[in-house]
């Protein structure tokens, strides 16, 4: 597969990936603090006291977009697509299991102590 067709796909599974989490916030009511753009790719804070003392909310927030690896087995850019969401999706599952076997106040603090130091690296950081 040549360069083109890969950036293309891998702009596609940014694209979705992230929409893919908006959209559960959204029906979920989940608020977004702020969007920040890092070297190692996109993220979105969540307001911590509507989710961390939920663990189905945390567990959709988290790992909604692995939806998009479902078709990993399709063929073509699909395929393509699912594989690159399911590496993309690795930070998504290690921040998860992080967070869920931890205490709602224990929760709150690591959340604070991963945004401060996200916010050093960031390249472009909108507040909400």
């Amino acid at each position: 597969m040549e360069f083109m067709s890969i950036a293309l796909a891998l702009l596609i599974m940014i694209f979705l990936h992230e929409i893919i989490h908006l959209i559960v916030c959204w029906i979920l009511r989940v608020r977004i603090e702020a969007l920040l753009i890092t070297w190692f790719g996109i993220a979105f804070f969540l307001r911590d006291e509507d989710v961390v003392y939920s663990r189905l909310k945390l567990a959709l927030t988290s790992l909604s977009p692995l939806i998009l690896s479902l078709p990993i087995f399709m063929g073509g850019m699909i395929s393509l697509i699912s594989s690159l969401n399911l590496f993309a999706s690795l930070g998504d599952i290690a921040l998860f299991l992080t967070f869920i076997s931890r205490s709602p106040e224990e929760r709150i603090k690591l959340s604070r102590g991963i945004k401060t130091r996200m916010r050093k690296h960031a390249i472009y950081l909108l507040n909400f």
